[in-house]
């Protein structure tokens, strides 16, 4: 189960890694050619990369062994990312 909890960790700090590149790219180049639709998109970027650290997280809290508290090991953090992502619209819009 290590194996396993050890490659979506990896995999997703480098879709992390190519996120903030892209999202560097795209608020680059909107600021420079002054378009707002590329710029809002580099920032939607940013948003992806947020709840990919999230992710990254909670997948770190549902890796560890079970304890006395918890006997059926960290599972329900597993949907902390899925609010961050779903929350995302209503925090970019307010």
């Amino acid at each position: 189960m290590e194996e396993y909890y050890s490659k979506v960790r990896k995999i997703l700090r480098i879709i992390l890694v190519l996120n903030l590149i892209v999202t560097a790219v795209k608020i680059f180049y909107g600021f420079q050619t002054n378009i707002l639709s590329i710029i809002t998109a580099g920032y939607d970027s940013l948003y992806d990369g947020v709840a990919n650290l999230v992710s990254i997280f909670a997948i770190i809290i549902t890796s560890r062994p079970p304890n006395e508290q918890q006997r059926c090991r960290y599972f329900k953090v597993e949907t902390l990312p899925h609010v961050c992502r779903c929350n995302s619209p209503i925090i970019c819009f307010t």
